[in-house]
């Protein structure tokens, strides 16, 4: 754990740094950790990682988009109210992120946070249910799962973002923010990397989720990152229009890599059945072989 203390405490270190800048100050949470990963990383299961933007404001918050930026404009804070029944492990009234930095206890019980996430209060309107839909049911066609407590697959499936700080706005409002203080600077390449290198050294596959995310992560590791010509796959709808997903296959330095068009969070058109033969059409196309 020595190691994800040492990361835990650089990304805290940001955090602090960003919430003096005054264009991000309003996107931060004075509550909420930096969310390194999602899903336990201590099964003896091979791992996948899967890559999004960032975390959600939905991840801590009890209040839609615009209600909570409102109360951040207007200095009330301190109002915000946090989800009941937390996700993460969430600062207190009488916390703060420095406390991060000398508490062991309390980094601790945020990575165990981390790592309990899928058995505890996962956002499953994003992730899906196990056996469920959205992300959770295309990583059910890879002989994954985030889930390995509830259903035994050949993968566990590990979730991490392009930076690890929960914001009010989606990415897409903010990526102008990121790209200045995150991006240009490669603070957020050398976190990823880090990250990957640490606690998950051997991967056996990256799925980054979503066109954007995916273009984002090739600008971002333009030397690492090779990708083959785009491949199509189809699927009808209940309609019996004919549906395509795009998705490129590479290498992201030894790691296998796919990229896929569609955001799994939000896949219109898309059945539990469609998702999950997406996920065994690429799986077949690597030639996983689970013993």
């Amino acid at each position: 754990m020595q190691f994800q203390k040492i990361l835990l405490i650089e990304a805290v270190k940001k955090n602090i740094d960003l919430n003096n800048n005054l264009n991000w100050k309003h996107e931060l949470l004075e509550k909420a950790p930096p969310v390194l990963w999602f899903g336990d990383t201590r099964t003896n299961l091979p791992k996948i990682i899967t890559i999004g933007a960032n975390p959600s404001r939905e991840e801590f918050l009890n209040h839609h988009k615009k209600n909570a930026q409102k109360m951040i404009n207007n200095r009330e804070q301190k109002l915000l109210q946090y989800l009941k029944k937390p996700r993460f492990r969430t600062l207190s009234q009488t916390e703060s992120l420095f406390d991060i930095l000398i508490n062991v206890n309390l980094q601790e019980e945020i990575i165990e946070s981390y790592n309990s996430y899928f058995s505890n209060n996962p956002y499953i309107n994003w992730f899906g249910k196990p056996n469920g839909f959205k992300l959770e049911a295309f990583l059910n066609g890879l002989n994954a799962s985030y889930y390995p407590d509830k259903i035994q697959y050949g993968f566990n499936a590990i979730h991490i973002d392009l930076f690890p700080f929960p914001t009010i706005s989606d990415y897409k409002e903010i990526s102008g923010l990121a790209e200045k203080d995150l991006f240009n600077n490669e603070w957020s390449q050398n976190f990823l990397r880090n990250l990957m290198t640490t606690f998950i050294p051997s991967p056996k596959l990256i799925v980054v989720f979503g066109k954007t995310n995916f273009i984002k992560l090739k600008k971002l590791f333009p030397d690492s990152i090779s990708t083959q010509k785009g491949r199509t796959h189809y699927h009808q709808n209940a309609k019996g229009e004919q549906i395509s997903c795009t998705y490129w296959i590479g290498t992201f330095d030894s790691y296998k890599l796919v990229g896929l068009s569609v955001n799994l969070g939000n896949p219109r058109n898309f059945t539990t059945k469609d998702l999950n033969n997406l996920g065994t059409h690429i799986l077949k196309e690597f030639n996983y072989l689970i013993e």
